[in-house]
């Protein structure tokens, strides 16, 4: 699950609870679904983690 929030007129906050500091900010909500994308993908990484495969989106928007 991810929460994405608007922070202002023109900025999305996005993160992911169960990945301790794993946040974005962004200018949209889609743009934000594709860094944070990419943020889970890196910690899971740095964690040598496996990456799921079929994985459905849960997004919680605040």
């Amino acid at each position: 699950m991810v929460k994405i929030v608007q922070e202002s007129s023109d900025r999305f906050r996005a993160w992911c609870p169960s990945l301790p500091g794993c946040m974005v900010r962004a200018r949209s909500q889609d743009e934000a679904r594709v860094h944070l994308d990419h943020a889970i993908r890196g910690y899971l990484a740095s964690l040598n983690v496996a990456e799921p495969h079929n994985v459905e989106q849960h997004v919680v928007m605040g």
